[in-house]
């Protein structure tokens, strides 16, 4: 039992008092427990939002698990990931003042993908399409 959903609050003339015999208060008890099953099977049966979105997606993750590119873009994304940082050069040489992202950046960063999920994915999906299209979009050379 989902320890979130609770029993009814009892009506208060409808409790039976103690002097009545324990088949009655064991029929009403039933009567109640009956009742708080009902309402939670009719509350689980509802569809949720969740739910909804995950039908939604399951056929493009699985029309993404059959394409055969999908499964190499995947595979090289986590080896990157997986993969350490390099060591650093023994030969120093001075690169371009470009500032790197700070360790209190990235845990805001990190909070922000936490926090708002599907934001963070639309936004990177949308930013993808774009880089996309404008590559493959033929461009006149500048005069």
């Amino acid at each position: 039992m989902n320890p979130l959903h609770r029993l009814p609050p009892p009506d208060p003339a409808a409790v039976p008092p103690v002097e009545r015999p324990a088949s009655v208060r064991l029929t009403h008890n039933r009567e109640r427990m009956a009742a708080w099953l009902a309402a939670d099977r009719a509350e689980r049966a509802r569809p949720s939002l969740m739910g909804w979105a995950a039908s939604a997606a399951w056929p493009l993750i699985k029309g993404l698990r059959e394409h055969p590119s999908a499964s190499l873009a995947a595979g090289a994304l986590v080896q990157r990931l997986l993969r350490p940082e390099p060591a650093p050069a023994t030969v120093v040489v001075p690169a371009p003042a470009v500032a790197s992202p700070s360790p209190l950046m990235l845990r805001q960063g990190l909070a922000l993908v936490r926090r708002h999920p599907g934001t963070v994915l639309a936004l990177a999906a949308a930013a993808g399409a774009v880089w996309l299209w404008r590559r493959s979009t033929p461009r006149s050379p500048p005069r």
